[in-house]
């Protein structure tokens, strides 16, 4: 049902071209990982997008080495993030705080990226549509600072400070 009438898109068989690369942002913590990546691969190759132009990024290398092994024979492209790994990371921006972003290149490079998380946008007031992107599929250092900053915010109020500095900073990562 996602695919086929997603939040404030149009629906994604109708979105795509058989040139895109399609990258899946799955959040290694996610329940039911490889039924949920096996059944989007299959969707994407039902919209004629080829199994070699896409590619699954988790953030946890347990995840990865399980969707490998599931993958493997159809030729989809898995890979763990590691925000430490230059080679991995792309500038993607300086925030309005001149703070450099830099993001998992595979992601970047996307012409669709489909995130997979538990992260669930609405649920709370301060939450936004790249939650489950931001930080976790950007830099050390960016999520290093945003773990500190979550951490501030729960010790406070909800509505503070910290928490709107948080949004804006997500949201403007994810519009970059």
């Amino acid at each position: 049902d996602a695919l086929a009438a997603p939040v404030e898109f149009p629906a994604l068989e109708l979105s795509l071209t058989p040139d895109d690369h399609v990258a899946i942002a799955l959040a290694g913590s996610t329940p039911g990982a490889e039924t949920i990546v096996d059944t989007l691969v299959e969707r994407l190759v039902d919209y004629g997008i080829g199994p070699k132009r896409i590619a699954v990024v988790t953030d946890d290398p347990r995840a990865a080495q399980r969707l490998r092994e599931a993958e493997e024979d159809r030729g989809v492209i898995v890979e763990t993030h590691d925000p430490s790994d230059e080679e991995q990371l792309c500038f993607a921006g300086l925030t309005k705080a001149e703070r450099t972003l830099r993001v998992n290149r595979t992601l970047f490079e996307a012409d669709v990226v489909l995130p997979i998380t538990t992260e669930h946008p609405g649920d709370h007031a301060e939450d936004g549509p790249y939650d489950g992107l931001f930080p976790r599929f950007f830099d050390r250092e960016t999520i290093d600072r945003m773990t500190r900053v979550r951490t501030l915010t729960s010790a406070r109020a909800r509505g503070g400070d910290y928490a709107s500095a948080r949004r804006n900073e997500t949201d403007e990562a994810g519009w970059m």
